[in-house]
């Protein structure tokens, strides 16, 4: 759950930041949850969260995409309409990037290869 919240309140602040001190108008971040199947999305810790787009219905072009990671990580890297999918939208990002144990289904749709990743001291596949 962390791996998705976090990422999302430091974007969601963002905007607050922007419209509260710089009289930004509306969003500098558009934020969705995207999953293989819209819907709700039981956590390792029990809780749920609600993917608004499936992968079949999510936008075609993105500025930053985000893979989390967590328990599910290993069976994420060898789900192949996943890794499919990101792979074709890894090259309509203008970022691309994980949390934690989200880079094994980077690495796994090969976005990695011939790149630099560095895991985070308190990254743990059981995070």
């Amino acid at each position: 759950m962390l791996d998705v919240s976090g990422p999302l309140e430091v974007f969601g602040r963002t905007n607050r930041w922007l419209r509260d001190e710089k009289d930004f108008r509306g969003n500098a971040y558009d934020l969705a949850l995207i999953a293989r199947q819209a819907g709700p999305l039981t956590t390792s810790s029990g809780l749920q969260l609600v993917a608004t787009h499936s992968t079949r219905n999510a936008w075609k072009e993105f500025d930053t995409l985000l893979v989390a990671g967590g328990p599910g990580a290993d069976e994420a890297s060898s789900d192949v309409p996943l890794v499919t999918w990101l792979r074709g939208a890894a090259s309509r990002v203008r970022r691309l990037g994980s949390v934690c144990t989200g880079a094994m289904i980077l690495a796994a749709a090969g976005l990695l290869d011939g790149k630099r990743a560095h895991a985070g001291r308190s990254c743990s596949s059981s995070a």
